[in-house]
């Protein structure tokens, strides 16, 4: 046993000096330590796989946002249109049209976007006729309805319009819906200025729900009745749409 005396020290523990690469006996390999991106593809396989989650996430909301944003356009181009429309409306249609209610203002504001439209020496709205140009229409012979509209009152009528051999005249007009018929009163065909002929039924709530079904059978005309033969006017689609606009306004200013 070693005698401590009085002022000595004892003497400082050794401590190992760590193993660098400059004391590593070189014969012996280093140990084999992965490369670092292998190492960070093992540690981050699990994240990797939720960004590719999230990516996809993203795009399909980015997705829904763009289907959701050209949506919103379409849905605000008819009212930007109508604004446009109304811009070159008579001073008069302006007047008529803003007086409606909510539903009657939409229900003109289609029928003013097919129909030529003035107005009268008494200020009154009048749709004269569907408009012609680009329309796959029948040359001359036609239906329509046409309409004179105040305040307080309106007018209406169907008009027709046969162009083909008129003599002789005929004197009725027959509304063929499907299987179903409705003939005319009898009626007095003038010539215009095309060298056709023309008639005008009023406008009645039976005849308004005879064109309504006729505009929504599957098939329909209108047949002419006379001491001659003549060619039927068929109703197709863009008729059939001229029909609806005039139909949607009376419905919309009787029931607002």
């Amino acid at each position: 046993m070693a005698a401590i005396g009085c002022g000595s020290t004892a003497p400082a523990p050794q401590v190992a000096e760590p193993e660098t690469e400059s004391l590593r006996d070189p014969a012996i390999p280093a140990p084999e330590r992965p490369a670092a991106r292998d190492r960070d593809r093992d540690q981050g396989s699990a994240f990797g796989e939720r960004d590719v989650r999230w990516l996809e996430q993203r795009e399909a909301l980015r997705e829904e946002m763009i289907l959701r944003e050209n949506s919103g356009v379409r849905r605000r181009e008819p009212r930007e249109r109508s604004v446009a429309e109304s811009d070159m409306w008579s001073p008069c249609v302006k007047d008529y049209v803003r007086a409606q209610p909510e539903r009657a203002r939409r229900a003109l504001t289609a029928a003013l976007a097919r129909y030529v439209t003035s107005c009268d020496a008494d200020q009154r709205v009048v749709l004269e006729r569907p408009f012609a140009g680009g329309r796959h229409r029948r040359a001359g012979s036609d239906v329509f309805l046409v309409g004179t509209f105040a305040t307080d009152r309106r007018e209406l009528a169907l008009r027709i319009t046969y162009c083909g051999d008129v003599r002789p005249r005929a004197d009725r007009a027959v509304l063929v819906s499907d299987r179903t018929s409705w003939t005319s009163l009898p009626l007095v065909f003038d010539p215009d200025s095309a060298g056709c002929i023309a008639a005008q039924i009023p406008y009645t709530e039976s005849l308004g729900r005879v064109v309504r079904k006729m505009i929504e059978g599957r098939e329909a005309s209108v047949r002419f009745e006379g001491p001659a033969q003549y060619e039927d006017i068929t109703i197709g689609d863009e008729v059939r749409n001229d029909l609806r606009v005039m139909l949607d306004v009376v419905e919309a200013l009787t029931d607002p």
